[in-house]
């Protein structure tokens, strides 16, 4: 198979050996061009790799543009931080080109680590990618996928994408791929993992920028029918954990204390999935996240609230305003 292969430098990120590794295992079994994005040019970067240097700009806009100058057609786009498990991507990819796809993406998993806030983001993790993000496409309305590790195929793209930058590149090909009703296909094995935030500062910042993709994504098809897929995204990320804790609330108030206990106990088990270590620390993450989760609200309505407010003063003729996504970025 004719594939690309791209990854994402920013910042004081390094390159890493992992995706050079990648590529030549590749290499076995198809034809493969990698491409790195970077801010500046990187010496250390193989001659092999095309290094396209586009500084400080979102990964979505990077996304774009190798949609418009790949030699293949099919993109495996892997996060730089990203520990890959090469056997497993390379039967994802046997199993995407067997279908005319045109996104497709597995499972990611976290780097064993030690420490509290890692061992909450493992549940987390177990939570958005193994039960949420299955559920709901297959009840038919999921819009997101992970950004760490997914394979695109540029024919259906092209032309396709918002010209609106956003920071929530994972939402917004989940917005053209469902506005389009293209195919695609979700792996349920593991493609790699990621090294967990580790304490509550990096965590919280990290949701806070989430929240300000979402709240771009969200103000940017406001008008159009997709608006309901992405309100459901967002109630199953981050609201579900509310008629959780008004349902132990409700019978602790009545006295069904035992009740309370066996739903608690049950959450725990289902978030552990399937490993007893995980147990203690999934019963934790039922009443300590949602504060985490608390933290993103109060950042969407500040970006949300700033982005109608750009809007109305831009659309009153201030020329020196720029598009309203743009302005909330710098927020």
């Amino acid at each position: 198979m004719d594939i690309s292969l791209a990854t994402f430098i920013s910042g004081k990120e390094t390159f890493s050996d992992d995706f050079n590794e990648l590529q030549e295992y590749l290499k076995k079994y198809h034809n493969v061009q990698a491409y790195v994005f970077t801010d500046e040019y990187i010496d250390e970067i193989p001659n092999s790799i095309i290094q396209i240097n586009m500084p400080h700009t979102s990964k979505y806009l990077r996304i774009m543009r190798i949609v418009e100058e790949s030699l293949n057609d099919s993109i495996l786009f892997i996060d730089n931080d990203i520990i890959v498990d090469k056997d497993a991507v390379n039967r994802f990819l046997s199993e995407y080109r067997e279908g005319e796809y045109a996104l497709a993406w597995g499972r990611i998993g976290t780097t064993i680590n030690t420490g509290f806030v890692p061992a909450l983001i493992e549940i987390d993790k177990i939570l958005s990618h193994n039960i949420i993000r299955p559920c709901l496409w297959k009840l038919g309305v999921g819009i997101s996928l992970p950004g760490q590790i997914f394979v695109l195929n540029k024919k259906y793209f092209l032309g396709c994408m918002q010209a609106r930058d956003t920071v929530y590149d994972d939402l917004a090909l989940g917005v053209v791929l469902k506005k389009n009703h293209f195919p695609f296909f979700q792996s349920k094995e593991y493609l790699g993992t990621e090294m967990p935030k580790q304490n509550i500062h990096e965590l919280i910042r990290q949701r806070k920028r989430w929240a300000q993709g979402y709240s771009e994504t969200l103000y940017n098809n406001r008008k159009d029918s997709i608006l309901r897929y992405i309100l459901i995204h967002g109630f199953a990320y981050h609201f579900l954990w509310i008629p959780v804790w008004c349902g132990i609330i409700y019978m602790l108030v009545n006295r069904l204390i035992l009740s309370a206990m066996v739903l608690v106990l049950l959450i725990s088990s289902v978030l552990s999935w399937g490993k007893a270590k995980r147990f203690l620390v999934a019963f934790q993450y039922i009443f300590v996240f949602p504060f985490v989760h608390l933290n993103w609200l109060l950042a969407f309505l500040k970006n949300l609230y700033c982005s109608f407010i750009v809007s109305a003063k831009y659309s009153c003729g201030f020329s020196n305003l720029l598009n309203p996504s743009i302005i909330v970025n710098e927020i």
